[in-house]
């Protein structure tokens, strides 16, 4: 046909937010192929209405990225992800992989299910800190917005007759909000919609040296084993979730019986190949060797 091109197996063939570009309907990447609509990044917006449109009537059907465009990325169309300023900045890289695989990809989209988007919400952050130096984090923030919301709306003398002990609950709130990059007043709206507040946060220091595979390991392995358990009410603890993930009653990975039952993982190189970790580091693996 006139006007059509071949691009060879080696072309990087991904556009924004790790989307297939399609060259053959518009010209040289004036067409995004977000799998449920078609995106004109010309012009900014999609020419269809979003599928999921009845469960979100504050949205205009066209949105993108849920209108917040700086704070949430666009998932395949659909609903949009929610991720800390930081986190949209320097993990760009991590998530277009994880896109770019349709079994990886499920992961995300577990977390932002509109079917159950009025009772919890997830956020996915850059900590500057964690508690002993692991890559990631799975956290429950519902509470600190709950104490956050009821502290912000009392008067200076109700504070003052709380004690320290509430006022220090609420410097420990806000000091781990602000280690995850998380917005205060978002998280507050978030519970004060009645909604519970999950925020993974990847290890901002260990981020840097461990590369974009092991990146994505990280959101994923938080996902898959802790965050998803979260969401579908399975009360385990992270030693029992490490276990089933990293099945290491039958490999422990070299990691000593104290190391898992204090929660530790197993590092990349030692990890259970036939594991649901080890499975998903291989999809990683062939993932990265195709961008």
């Amino acid at each position: 046909m006139p006007g059509r091109k071949y691009t060879s197996g080696d072309g990087y063939r991904f556009g924004f937010q790790g989307q297939e570009v399609d060259n053959e309907i518009k010209g040289e990447g004036n067409s995004v192929n977000y799998k449920f609509r078609m995106h004109d990044p010309r012009l900014g917006r999609f020419f269809a209405v979003d599928p999921l449109a009845p469960k979100y009537p504050h949205y205009t059907p066209y949105s993108f990225s849920g209108n917040k465009v700086i704070a949430h990325i666009e998932l395949e169309g659909l609903e949009e992800l929610k991720v800390t300023d930081e986190f949209g900045e320097i993990m760009c890289s991590e998530i277009e992989l994880i896109k770019s695989d349709q079994v990886l990809n499920l992961s995300l989209m577990e977390i932002q299910d509109p079917e159950r988007a009025d009772k919890y919400v997830v956020h996915l952050a850059v900590q500057a800190k964690s508690r002993r130096g692991e890559n990631g984090s799975t956290a429950d923030f519902t509470s600190y917005g709950k104490l956050l919301s009821q502290w912000n709306k009392l008067s200076n003398n109700q504070k003052i007759r709380q004690g320290t002990r509430v006022a220090n609950n609420v410097k420990i709130a806000r000091k781990r909000i602000k280690n995850v990059g998380l917005s205060e007043e978002e998280l507050i709206s978030d519970v004060d919609g009645g909604r519970q507040v999950f925020v993974i946060g990847v290890t901002k220091k260990n981020m840097e040296k461990n590369g974009l595979k092991s990146n994505v390991g990280t959101v994923l392995h938080e996902i898959d084993a802790h965050l998803s358990n979260d969401l579908n009410g399975v009360g385990a603890d992270q030693e029992t979730e490490h276990r089933e993930y990293f099945d290491l009653d039958n490999d422990p990975s070299g990691l000593s019986e104290q190391e898992i039952k204090s929660g530790y993982s197993p590092s990349l190189e030692n990890i259970n190949p036939n594991s649901q970790a080890g499975k998903t580091k291989t999809r990683i693996n062939e993932a990265a060797e195709k961008l």
